[in-house]
């Protein structure tokens, strides 16, 4: 709780125009991720398609540019809201509009009901929210542990799973209090990395 409490506080003295101007940077730096990753992949199967794992940020989370990252020169990118319940959460796909989202008992936005189911094998990348990071990878989440479920989910049915935190530097920390259920990420991005 003493983790979660801090980082409320470091985000909670960010101002608006602050957290606008890193969510820019992280947005820039996710695109450039993207398009290096989908350059990559050109070639293999769906080599003109990825398909990303994303979520719609609350009011203390980097805020995601999603316009800028639809497509690049080497193909276009489809992008999936967390949907379900806490206990079996999964990804469906997202059309990219306020009309195509709702929210959620949690607080949260998914996508519509009747949003076609995403395969989670057939993720190339999923990107997750957390309250605070490790350069190793380690993430503290709001407590329900429906990422870590996500996480977890991806990992096993994906053959090269990519999971991407993304946070503010100010929810960088040292060392964190983690668990056996607690997943890790592969990468943290934030506006001074």
């Amino acid at each position: 709780m003493v983790f979660r409490e801090s980082a409320r506080t470091k985000l909670a003295n960010l101002s608006v125009k602050r957290r606008r101007l890193m969510s820019n940077t992280i947005s820039q730096r996710l695109n450039e991720m993207l398009l290096s990753l989908m350059a990559q992949k050109k070639g293999g199967t769906n080599s003109n398609r990825m398909r990303v794992g994303v979520f719609i940020a609350l009011p203390s989370e980097p805020i995601i540019a999603f316009d800028d990252l639809q497509a690049g020169p080497t193909g276009t990118i489809a992008f999936g809201l967390p949907g379900g319940d806490q206990r079996a959460p999964y990804f469906q796909e997202w059309n990219m509009g306020p009309a195509s989202l709702q929210r959620t008992p949690w607080g949260t936005f998914s996508a519509q009901q009747d949003s076609p189911r995403m395969s989670l094998e057939h993720l190339d990348l999923v990107v997750v929210p957390g309250r605070a990071f490790t350069p190793l990878g380690q993430r503290l989440g709001r407590g329900l542990g429906y990422y870590d479920r996500l996480i977890r989910d991806y990992r096993q049915k994906c053959s090269l799973p990519k999971v991407i935190g993304v946070a503010y530097s100010c929810q960088m920390v040292d060392v964190l209090p983690c668990s056996d259920y607690d997943e890790e990420v592969d990468w943290v991005l934030h506006e001074k990395c």
